[in-house]
């Protein structure tokens, strides 16, 4: 598959648990992948913070926190983002293309009202020098970013547990592929919800 795909569903619908099990495959089967994943932090079952994790490296950085010292935009609290990972993310999307595979977990108010976050996944998306992108983007941003890339298709999570078993097909392997293997140290508790 080619392309750029939408990956969109409510909080806690699992989204970013895709990515996280979308980029091991991938990785797992050599395939080049890079981009940026943003799993919840849970304690005593509430949220209370969201990190960013560069896919290439494994290295992983607090990005938010609820309140705090950082960025802080109103219609975003209690969440206060750390200005300092936002510049290392965008570090490293600047330089994730060219690659095979795209993934940006995700793009959100932050960046479409505010122009704040994670502005250079907006480059390299439309440098389109990948065979496909996957970005999670919120309901609410679904329209916005389809007017970005008319030729992108919107996948909910169930659907993305199908496309991504048929993407890893048609990237070239398939063996050992398991929709249930999570990587080791993967804990599904510790992504019941997402931001």
């Amino acid at each position: 598959m080619k392309g750029i795909f939408i990956l969109t569903g409510p909080f806690g619908s699992g989204k970013t648990s895709f990515c996280q099990w979308f980029s091991w495959e991938l990785k797992k089967g050599g395939i080049d992948v890079r981009g940026v994943i943003s799993p919840p932090e849970f304690h005593g079952g509430e949220k209370t913070g969201i990190w960013s994790q560069d896919i290439r490296s494994g290295e992983k950085r607090v990005l938010a926190q609820k309140n705090g010292e950082g960025l802080k935009i109103p219609r975003l609290a209690p969440w206060v983002f750390d200005p300092e990972t936002i510049l290392w993310v965008n570090s490293f999307l600047r330089e994730a293309v060219p690659c095979r595979v795209l993934i940006v977990d995700e793009l959100g108010p932050l960046e479409f009202e505010f122009r704040q976050g994670f502005m250079e996944a907006f480059r390299a998306i439309d440098s389109r020098n990948f065979r496909l992108a996957l970005v999670v983007i919120r309901p609410e941003m679904v329209d916005p970013a389809r007017s970005l890339w008319k030729d992108s298709r919107v996948l909910s999570v169930a659907e993305a547990w199908k496309w991504g078993k048929k993407t890893l097909e048609d990237l070239g392997f398939s063996s050992g592929f398991s929709p249930v293997a999570p990587p080791d140290g993967y804990r599904p508790e510790d992504h019941q919800e997402e931001n």
